[in-house]
């Protein structure tokens, strides 16, 4: 009896930890199966959207904009590079005409079906946008071959650079990319290469140094921490063509590489620094800053036109023969005097100053009337007029 309690104490202990632990286990395992549900889902989805694409062998403009602008600034690029491509290739543009003698109505329908069918159909799409796994970057890729991203990237900078205006609110960084490689020393180098051998004109003969061409590399890396940046750039510059020398502060061709996570994206651009370091922003500050330095230029100028010469001193006065000569003449003749007779003026000069000299003691000689001598007077005349 005391066997079979104790027994069944022990299994209803069991009994109860095991109800307790699959209580806790149940707790646990629906967070942890939510969490690895939430996921797959989004590995799921991350392996079937187009970010998987964005790798090797891409061409395009990578284009950097503000924090959660991407999706603006994809369509603004999209709009942006369709204008431009539309001027060099307006071919790729073009819409199918109807059928001569088809009514207004008809055509309208003919147009409309055009639409649907290039919206439904991608294999004739001329850009192509994708996510690259990099905050505030989207990636444009170009699927025309005739389509030339750095002379697209090109023009757009220099239109911005003429006219003050970028065409864009959102995008604020247009980086060509030519091709793109595994973010690998080995291939990046081989990758670099190519495209020097593409771009880079060959220098022939001996040249001397101050006449070489010269090139640099700007490097950039994000969310990358494995990427050495010395390593890729001593690397890189070693595989460059004979010949070319490496200048920092005014290189003819820049080599523009950027790294994000695991991809490797290069291109190779003139006027790297004229064009603001590829920053359409940059542009138009400089340009509206040469605008207000030239303006104030412009104001002196202006303001000493209008105030025209300065007066002329006395000196050059009498060295132009420009003097009055009445304005150094003081009347020091007071009467006339004999032309040809010098002596003659001086004397009667003389004999003037001794006349005035004269009168001058004489009234300071004449005594002054006496008080007494004026009281009585005034008597006088008040006892006559009292009279009277």
């Amino acid at each position: 009896g005391g066997g079979t309690a104790v027994a069944v104490s022990a299994g209803l202990k069991k009994d109860a930890e095991a109800a307790q632990g699959d209580k806790r286990g149940r707790h646990r395992g629906d967070g942890a199966s939510d969490g690895r549900a939430k996921r797959a889902r989004y590995f799921k989805k991350a392996l079937t959207s187009r970010d998987k694409q964005f790798g090797t062998n891409q061409r395009g403009v990578l284009i950097t904009c503000g924090q959660r602008e991407e999706s603006q600034c994809t369509k603004e690029a999209i709009v942006l590079f369709s204008e431009y491509a539309e001027r060099l290739h307006p071919e790729f543009f073009a819409e199918d005409e109807p059928a001569s003698g088809a009514s207004d109505k008809a055509k309208e329908l003919d147009k409309e079906l055009a639409t649907l069918r290039k919206k439904k159909d991608t294999s004739n799409a001329v850009f192509s946008s994708f996510n690259v796994g990099v905050h505030s970057t989207v990636f444009i890729r170009f699927e025309k071959e005739e389509l030339d991203p750095v002379q697209t990237v090109t023009s757009i900078l220099d239109d911005a650079k003429t006219s003050g205006q970028g065409k864009c609110r959102y995008c604020v960084r247009f980086i060509p990319v030519q091709n793109s490689c595994y973010a690998k020393i080995e291939d990046a180098t081989e990758m670099c290469r190519k495209l020097a051998q593409q771009n880079l004109p060959p220098v022939e003969g001996d040249v001397a140094e101050e006449k070489s061409p010269k090139f640099a590399i700007v490097f950039r890396k994000r969310n990358n921490s494995t990427a050495d940046r010395d390593k890729f750039i001593e690397s890189i510059a070693k595989a460059m063509p004979q010949g070319y020398k490496v200048d920092l502060t005014k290189p003819d061709w820049v080599l523009a590489i950027e790294i994000m996570r695991t991809t490797c994206c290069a291109a190779f651009v003139q006027r790297y620094h004229e064009l603001g370091k590829l920053n359409v922003k940059t542009i138009i500050e400089k340009y509206h800053q040469n605008s207000v330095e030239g303006a104030a230029e412009k104001v002196p100028d202006a303001a000493e036109k209008t105030a025209g010469p300065p007066p002329a001193s006395k000196d050059q006065e009498k060295a132009e023969g420009l003097e009055d000569p009445s304005a150094d003449k003081v009347a020091t003749n007071p009467g006339p005097a004999s032309k040809n007779d010098d002596g003659a003026v001086n004397r009667e000069v003389t004999e003037t100053a001794d006349t005035s000299r004269e009168e001058v003691h004489a009234q300071a000689a004449q005594p002054e009337p006496a008080q007494g001598a004026e009281k009585a007077s005034a008597q006088g005349n008040e006892g006559t007029e009292k009279a009277s």
